[in-house]
């Protein structure tokens, strides 16, 4: 009596026409860009910024998305991972949050070895004062857009509908690389970064693409990746809301670099919750087995999407 095939799991590279292929995930990802910065172009004057940047998002990006899951065959929700996930996988997302740190040090770094131009460093002028937070108001907006809606929004098209396609296709490497790549080139454009000045926000989109990436296979859920979006976006808040009172020389207060007693407990914790959440993705299925479509199915997704 043969043995019964065992499920594939996400070390190993599995063989699936699941939607999306790299192709597709590539020009949904351009598309997404385009999309969002036409409504952002055309709801600009109307709204100011951080208004502009929620709505462009939700209308640009959002629409992307959820014509791209039509193309994803059922269970959508075991697919796209809208459900819940272990308590105990809490710990190892929470142990991903001070890559904050790790990023504004690489910053400083590259900050002495390749000062910013002045170019750059008057954009990053106007983008800080476009984003200051002056009222409650103020306030109560930049955390709806930057803490709710860019991590939904971005989290259920990368690493809902793109990762669960790159992972089936590729395996679980390949399938994180790509999307974080894709993740990193769709957020450069809001840097205006030109040459050598582009090196920071490239690695940081890379870095925090892939954690988020891994914090979705880790925790078998999307509401990991999204939680720790909008909680690395609390932070990045927190921190400029709080340099006065809770000042960290070198990331939210003026300094060279960050002292090592901060660097070092957060890249010990960033390891350690990479290192659990591996294990706990190389345990998952890399996804459900893909039925079947009916002549209706194919007649309905027939012309959308290649």
């Amino acid at each position: 009596m043969p043995e019964p095939e065992k499920p594939k799991r996400l070390k190993r590279t599995p063989d699936s026409d699941l939607f999306p292929g790299p192709f597709a995930a590539v020009w949904l990802s351009f598309l997404a860009l385009f999309s969002t910065s036409l409504m952002f172009t055309l709801f600009g004057e109307e709204l100011d910024f951080i208004s502009s940047i929620g709505l462009a998002q939700t209308l640009g990006l959002g629409s992307v998305a959820l014509l791209a899951a039509r193309r994803i065959p059922p269970p959508h929700v075991e697919r796209i991972g809208l459900r819940g996930f272990p308590l105990a996988r809490l710990l190892p997302l929470l142990c991903l949050l001070p890559v904050v740190i790790l990023i504004k040090e690489f910053d400083n770094y590259i900050g002495v070895l390749m000062p910013a131009s002045p170019a750059v460093l008057e954009l990053q002028a106007e983008l800080a004062e476009l984003t200051r937070i002056d009222s409650a108001y103020a306030a109560a907006q930049t955390v709806i857009v930057a803490v709710g809606i860019s991590p939904l929004v971005e989290g259920f098209f990368f690493f809902g509908v793109i990762l669960q396609g790159l992972v089936a296709r590729l395996g679980g490497v390949r399938g994180v690389l790509i999307t974080a790549v894709l993740y990193s080139v769709v957020h450069f454009p809001a840097s205006g970064a030109p040459g050598s000045d582009a090196l920071v926000p490239l690695a940081s989109g890379l870095t925090v693409g892939a954690l988020l990436a891994l914090a979705r296979l880790g925790s078998g859920s999307l509401l990991g990746a999204v939680g720790l979006s909008g909680a690395i976006a609390a932070v990045y808040l927190a921190a400029a809301e709080l340099s006065d009172g809770a000042a960290i020389a070198g990331f939210n207060a003026p300094g060279e670099h960050i002292a090592l007693i901060w660097v070092l407990p957060s890249a010990v914790a960033v390891l350690y919750g990479i290192r659990v959440l591996l294990r706990f993705a190389a345990q998952s299925d890399i996804a459900p087995p893909v039925p079947a479509p009916t002549p209706q199915e194919e007649d309905e997704n027939n012309g959308f999407f290649l």
